[in-house]
């Protein structure tokens, strides 16, 4: 088995819109095809990037902006991709568009934004671009508007059709891979992690490999988060200095997700395997907010990660 199968996410990463859980008014965006640049904003694990990789198809340009941050990947790279004639025709016999994905695109510089302004004006006869972010508000006005934004965070007229969507795409996966999960357990594993289906399948990935093939409401009252090593580091009575190696090692251009982690998943980690400290999430919440807001206005994400690091730091082992 290759490692990229191995990753239940990758694993079962949707193919085509109609494999994609996802609220009618997005399909109906994008159901016809690519007819303008389009952007796609909101949280975490909601299918932004799968949706790209399916409009764009095999044979296009992918940049994780998180990590090609330079604005030389524009003005060389993302120039040159798109400078050469395309290969590929379409059904009628004519050339097909080249398509860009820039994916995680609220995490470069003004540089960047300000040099892939000329190329998409460049290039808008023969190239179109799919970019996907979190923080819309990350994105330049002069950006936003060269782009169809769609909006994936979910309404509440959204929820109650696509729970029922998610409850059918774990009770697949599961039975594939010879899991057994009663009923109530399978409700309370999707509104846990609800509206991250990509939370959702880690957490069942790591359950099964923990040895559970079987999987009760009782089994969902542990902790089995995808940042579970990490927050184990802070009650491990773990030295500064090594949490803040794992930090580097594992969350280096990824800095947002750790961010979000500290304020999403700590809460639960701490009722569910600390709950003796469950009073330092007021202040531990507070830190998380108050850094992760500098980290917006500063180019190099991980030395406000350290802080907010060194901070819980002496929180936890106060």
């Amino acid at each position: 088995m290759s490692i990229k199968n191995s990753i239940w996410v990758e694993k079962y990463r949707p193919k085509t819109i109609e494999d994609m859980i996802l609220p009618e008014r997005v399909v109906n965006k994008v159901k016809g095809g690519l007819q303008n640049h389009i952007l796609l904003y909101g949280t975490a694990g909601l299918g932004k990037t799968s949706l790209a990789k399916i409009l764009a198809g095999e044979n296009d340009m992918y940049i994780n902006c998180s990590v090609e941050t330079g604005v030389d990947t524009v003005r060389n790279k993302i120039t040159d991709f798109c400078s050469n004639i395309s290969l590929s025709f379409d059904g009628d016999g004519s050339r097909r568009q080249k398509i860009v994905i820039l994916d995680e695109f609220d995490g470069v510089s003004d540089a960047y934004f300000k040099a892939m302004r000329g190329t998409i004006e460049m290039f808008a006869g023969t190239t179109r671009f799919i970019a996907t972010c979190n923080y819309i508000q990350k994105i330049p006005d002069h950006i936003q508007s060269r782009f169809d934004c769609i909006d994936f965070n979910f309404t509440k007229e959204d929820e109650t059709n696509l729970v029922k969507q998610y409850i059918k795409r774990i009770h697949k996966i599961a039975k594939a891979e010879g899991i057994t999960i009663e009923p109530k357990a399978i409700l309370k594993i999707v509104k846990n992690y609800f509206p991250d289906l990509r939370s959702t399948i880690t957490f069942l990935q790591s359950t099964f490999l923990e040895g559970n093939t079987t999987i009760t409401p009782e089994d969902l009252d542990r902790f089995t988060g995808e940042h579970k090593e990490l927050f184990d580091l802070f009650f491990n009575k773990s030295q500064y200095f090594d949490i803040y190696s794992y930090i580097y090692k594992n969350y280096v251009g990824n800095e947002d997700e750790a961010f979000i982690a500290f304020g999403k998943d700590f809460g639960e980690y701490l009722a569910k395997t600390q709950p003796e400290k469950l009073n330092i999430l007021g202040p531990a919440i507070s830190l998380q907010a108050e850094w992760h807001y500098k980290s917006q206005f500063v180019a190099d994400k991980i030395s406000p990660l350290a802080a907010l690091v060194f901070n819980l730091h002496k929180l936890t082992n106060s």
